[in-house]
Order: structure tokens, then C-alpha cells, then sequence
């Protein structure tokens, strides 16, 4: 059933085209799926030599391994400020209160966003200028 599903999922993208009915029905790829099929082969390859990069040159595994950890500390802070949310809408009588610790929350992950582009950029101008 599964395999069913992504399959006609598949052919609504546009990937493959389908001939027959039932059990008799075949799929073929398009040109579409060929080229799809090429670009994430090309990724796959570009994440291997980047892998390779990050792993010899110590600052860039360094710079990855802090925005893994910004990254982590940015989901944590959206949880909290749907949290914050959901508790406002739920208790109306504490938005003025929880109202303010709701947009520190809101100020952090703003500062935490521009920390993590700024890091992804450095990343991947080392990272394309070293290959």
C-alpha cells in the first residue's frame, strides 16, 4: 500500500507516467525523474567533498559544531514561544505578564537566526573557496 501511494504521488509530480490498468498498470520515468535523479546524485557528491573539507580543516568542524548547537538552542526557544502562546490564548488574564517573557523569547531567537546565517555563510564561503 505504501509503495502504491508513492508511486501515484509520483505521477502527480510529474516523475512518472503510467500505461495500463489495475494490476497490469506499468511506470516509467520521465525526463523530469532523470534529472531529479542527477541533481540529488550531484548533492550527495558535493556533501561528500564538503564532509571531507569540514573534517580536515578544524575552525570550519568547529563553526559546523556551533551552529549545530545554535540550532538547537534556536528550536528550543521557538517551542518556548509557542509555549508562551498557547498559554496567553488559553489563560487571557496572564498575556500582560507572560506577554513580555514571550518577546525576549521572540528577541533571542531573532539574534540566534542572524548567529547561525552568519555562521552557515562563513561555512560555505570556506568551504567553496577551498575547493
Amino acid at each position: 500500500m505504501f509503495v502504491s501511494k508513492q508511486l501515484n504521488i509520483m505521477v502527480k509530480q510529474g516523475l512518472l507516467t503510467t500505461s495500463g490498468n489495475n494490476r497490469n498498470k506499468l511506470f516509467h520515468k520521465t525526463t523530469l525523474f532523470q534529472q531529479v535523479n542527477a541533481s540529488s546524485v550531484e548533492s550527495e557528491i558535493n556533501q561528500g567533498k564538503a564532509v571531507d573539507l569540514v573534517s580536515s580543516v578544524p575552525y570550519i568542524a568547529e563553526l559546523d559544531k556551533m551552529r549545530g548547537k545554535l540550532n538547537g538552542e534556536l528550536a528550543m526557544l521557538i517551542a518556548e514561544m509557542d509555549e508562551y502562546r498557547s498559554i496567553m490564548a488559553q489563560y487571557p488574564q496572564t498575556q500582560e505578564k507572560v506577554k513580555k517573557l514571550h518577546q525576549e523569547s521572540t528577541q533571542l531567537s531573532a539574534t540566534l537566526t542572524g548567529q547561525i546565517t552568519a555562521i552557515s555563510k562563513t561555512i560555505d564561503l570556506l568551504t567553496s573557496e577551498a575547493v
